[in-house]
């Protein structure tokens, strides 16, 4: 496959690509207005406003900046053993390109490769390499600490010696893996991005921050709404939210469905009987419409910023140009 062929690949959507971007918007805007009658099916609205302190309020917005940042931290470390790119500058694109995918088309994946061919000067099959890398780390967490809870049912000193037993398992088997075909022809010359185990293993410590940020969110949201799911049924919870939010079709919705869905589902065993289980419903409503406005509270404003920045980066083309390490060049080549 040409470069050019990639390149066009990921350019704004048009035609059937188009269609399913924003048919996927409509059906998450159909779940969304879903969940918010569920959710004023309850007259406990008030009670959750008054629930929603100051120190709750920073709560919230303290585990959505750690989240974005942490984000912004782990694209720029996976980078790092091919590759130097300002730490500042990738928080800024990661966060037009978290503000991105609210919008009707999904353009966070588009916002990112159109930043770095332009103004870095990277080939798109290295960017797609260097995404991958980022999943792995992404799978490696939620896989460990999933497979963790489920054994162990509870958060506690077991579950944190499985789930650091599990990633330090993952850490010492996933390099070499990285030599077969399957994985070479995805890493796209960026294998050390994974091989390299410190830079593995910090991207895997980020990325546990920003599960536990995510968690840190829901549990807040609990509070708000008295839920009482206990610390595991949380973390499941973040879990789901942390991959929905990986969901090609967009980001309104979805995530709230399975915020709300999955809270049902462990609380399973609650209601008894037609009344309490529309209780329960409207309840965990509020919990995904509660989690899901504590981050766009701190992502639009913050994203408009950084789409502004990154409009004037991209029309202003590509950085000048600076002595590479052989590494570099290959890696970008």
């Amino acid at each position: 496959m040409s470069e050019e062929r990639t390149s066009s690949q990921y350019q704004v959507p048009t035609g059937w690509k188009l269609g399913l971007q924003l048919l996927g918007f409509i059906i998450g805007a159909g779940l969304l207005v879903m969940i918010v009658r569920n959710a004023m099916q309850s007259d406990q609205w008030g009670e959750i406003l008054d629930r929603i302190s100051p120190e709750l309020l920073a709560g919230f917005i303290l585990c959505t900046l750690v989240s974005v940042v942490v984000n912004g931290a782990i694209f720029w470390t996976t980078l790092r053993p091919v590759r130097k790119e300002s730490f500042l500058a990738l928080q800024w694109v990661n966060l037009t390109a978290t503000f991105l995918n609210f919008s009707p088309i999904r353009l966070g994946i588009v916002s990112r490769i159109i930043y770095h061919v332009r103004v870095d000067r990277m080939k798109v099959l290295f960017i797609l390499g260097w995404f991958f890398a980022i999943i792995v780390s992404i799978m490696l967490v939620l896989g460990s600490a999933t497979l963790a809870t489920i054994i162990t049912q509870k958060i506690n000193w077991l579950w944190a010696a499985l789930t650091i037993g599990l990633l330090a398992c993952s850490i010492l088997i996933v390099p070499p893996l990285c030599r077969f075909p399957f994985i070479l022809r995805r890493t796209r010359g960026g294998e050390r991005m994974i091989t390299d185990r410190p830079t593995l293993t910090t991207g895997i410590i980020l990325r546990v921050i920003d599960l536990a940020a995510f968690a840190g969110r829901i549990w807040l949201a609990t509070i708000v709404v008295d839920a009482g799911l206990s610390g595991s049924d949380v973390l499941l919870i973040a879990v789901a939210a942390v991959l929905v939010n990986m969901n090609p079709l967009g980001r309104l919705g979805f995530r709230e469905l399975a915020v709300a869905w999955l809270a049902k589902l462990l609380a399973d065993g609650q209601a008894a009987g037609a009344d309490a289980a529309a209780k329960l419903d409207a309840q965990f409503s509020q919990l995904s419409l509660v989690e899901s406005a504590a981050e766009i509270l701190v992502v639009i404003p913050l994203g408009l910023l950084a789409t502004i920045w990154w409009i004037v980066q991209v029309r202003r083309g590509p950085k000048p140009a600076t002595v590479d390490s052989p590494a570099e060049d290959a890696a970008t080549s």
